[in-house]
């Protein structure tokens, strides 16, 4: 007898930016590690200064926590949590051996401003969509509230201007305001700051251990990041880490193909097979799946033609 070859049914992914069933994979247009220094060259800085292990801005070496570099006998201390004095953080899971850091950032050995900020240079986003921004946060001050250094005035905030256009501002962090009781709006932990409104309270808790955040960006032409931080005393630390913008590959135009047939050729009895070939105008299709009973199912072959066993 021959077996109904008609429920081997085609399934269709498109090799191109309108692929039926897959989503286009995000690909890594921009990235700042701190890995080299950076200042004048891919970005631009305030003020990077050094004047002892609670008060300096700039890059520090991971593995040994010196500020700028390995063997530099500048090293920067850490609260982590208990008395301060005991320096007991360490920053983790930074990327590569460098990132950047700071702490008591309004100290006379720099500008004596007590906000820093860096501005990137311009990245060209015309040719992507879907663009999403991610980085590295840590504050290495873990004590709790009432008991930590950050106060009300105490921020990171990361911004984007698009096309010129003028700032936003897309990701803060600020001090858990009054998490020690009502009125107090010192020496609190740091947190992200969902909505940006000065009081970080309802986001997550900012460690010694990195974490990655992440927004989304609107597409254009160029966009300009720029990091602003704000902290003036010591054992506010903060530190900063592999900056990324990634983004879709926008793509030319993609047509659907049209199925006219399935036609069949060969034999259909037991034991002999028949070539499936699709027809049509195929247009941009260029990677074809069979199942059998269905997308998903068992899977039957690829290409434009397939042999199947009735």
């Amino acid at each position: 007898m021959k077996r109904d070859v008609t429920p081997l049914i085609l399934a269709i992914s498109l090799a191109c930016l309108c692929l039926a069933f897959t989503l286009p994979a995000q690909t890594t247009i921009w990235e700042e590690d701190f890995e080299t220094e950076g200042d004048g060259i891919r970005y631009s800085a305030s003020n990077l200064f050094y004047g002892g292990g609670n008060d300096y801005f700039g890059r520090v070496y991971g593995p040994t926590h010196e500020y700028t570099a390995a063997g530099s006998g500048n090293p920067i201390f850490l609260t982590g949590t208990g008395d301060p004095s005991n320096q007991n953080g360490l920053y983790l899971n930074y990327s590569g051996d460098y990132f950047l850091a700071g702490e008591d950032l309004d100290d006379n050995s720099g500008d004596q401003l007590d906000t820093k900020s860096i501005t990137f240079d311009a990245i060209d986003i015309s040719a992507f969509t879907n663009l999403t921004f991610a980085g590295l946060f840590g504050a290495c001050n873990e004590n709790p509230c009432g008991s930590n250094q950050y106060d009300d005035n105490d921020y990171i905030r990361v911004f984007y201007n698009i096309d010129g256009q003028g700032e936003v501002q897309a990701l803060c962090f600020s001090a858990d305001i009054e998490c020690n009781g009502p009125g107090d709006v010192t020496n609190e932990p740091l947190h992200r700051d969902p909505n940006c409104d000065g009081d970080g309270g309802e986001g997550e808790l900012i460690t010694c251990t990195m974490q990655e955040f992440s927004f989304s960006v609107p597409n254009g032409s160029s966009i300009v990041f720029r990091v602003e931080v704000h902290a003036n005393g010591s054992h506010e630390e903060i530190a900063l880490d592999r900056f990324r913008l990634l983004g879709e590959e926008l793509g030319g135009d993609c047509t659907d193909p049209v199925v006219n047939t399935i036609s069949t050729s060969g034999g259909g009895c037991p034991g002999e097979t028949v070539m499936l070939t699709v027809d049509g105008l195929l247009n941009d299709a260029s990677d074809w799946h069979w199942y059998e009973l269905g997308c998903g199912d068992t899977p039957v072959g690829v290409g434009v033609n397939v042999w199947v066993s009735p």
